[in-house]
Formats: C-alpha cells, structure tokens, sequence
C-alpha cells in the first residue's frame, strides 16, 4: 500500500507545515482504523459502531452498568445514535439493560454472556493485532499521540463555531 505524502525536508518545518502534515497522516491512519473495526465487527456479524460500543461498555463498567450517555459522551456521538446502538446490540443478545440505581429515569447497559465469551475469545487476536500495527511506537510516542489527540477533541466544539463562522470555498 502507498504511504501517504508529507512534506519532509531536511529543514526546519513551520507549525502549519507539521499541522499540515499531521492532518495528512491522521486521515490515513483513521481510515486504516476504520477498516481494522470493521473487519473485527464482521468477524462477529457487527457492525462498527455495534462494535465500538461493545468495547466501551467493556472498558467502562465498573460492575454496575454503563449508562448511554456516558458510552455516547466516551465515544463522541449523540445520545440517540448510541441509544439506537445499544437496542440493536440488545435485539441480537449482546448486550443487557438494568435500572439505573442511582436514577429511576436512566438505564445501564451491562454486556451480556454472549459479549462476554466473544470479547474474551477474540482478546489475544486483537492484542496480536496491536502489538503489530503499533511496532516501533515507543510508550511515550503513544502516550504523546494520546494527549494531542484528547486536545483535538477538547478543543473540536469551539473549532467547529470558528469553521462555521468562515466562508470556506
């Protein structure tokens, strides 16, 4: 496969030049990201997003359920588009709701048995899977790449009302 182009000199790069760069790159890692997802969730007959939310509920329960909106806030999607994943992942057996203990209106979502035995089958084929696509990377370089991309998402909602206020062409 092509790698993507950056400009790359010998010489000192300006900010925007490097930004420039990242962006590029960035986009060529996302989309390689999202076909990894999408070949794992078909492994499982998911979808990417049904996926996704699987792997965050995961990460996030601590024993008591996760609530939609905290898996939609951890993901970065709207409320309905999670609650429309979740009911589709509870349709198929993957996923269980239990009242929230804490609020009579909310809910939690908890894996199911199913989840449980298919994530942990499927645990050392993605640890395989990372370890191969993130080969070279030290942990600072990871744990570096994970602080510009938290800023990236801090920073997304005022970005977002500048770029809508520019008459982009």
């Amino acid at each position: 496969m092509k790698r993507p182009t950056t400009r790359r000199s010998s010489q000192k790069r300006t900010k925007a030049v490097i930004i420039d760069d990242f962006i590029t790159l960035f986009y060529a890692a996302g989309n390689r990201l999202f076909a990894m997802r999408r070949v794992i969730a078909k492994s499982l007959d998911l979808a990417s997003p049904e996926f996704a939310a699987l792997l965050a509920v995961a990460r996030l329960d601590d024993g008591e359920g996760v609530r939609i909106s905290t898996l939609a806030d951890d993901i970065h999607v709207a409320s309905a588009n999670m609650t429309a994943t979740i009911n589709a992942l509870l349709r198929a057996g993957w996923v269980h709701k239990t009242p929230d203990p804490n609020d009579s209106r909310a809910i939690r979502v908890v894996l199911s048995d199913k989840a449980k035995a298919n994530l942990a089958s499927l645990r050392s084929s993605i640890s395989q899977i990372n370890e191969s696509w993130f080969a070279g990377a030290s942990t600072e370089q990871l744990e570096s790449s994970c602080a510009v991309l938290s800023t990236l998402i801090r920073n997304y909602e005022q970005t977002m009302a500048i770029a809508t206020l520019q008459k982009i062409r």
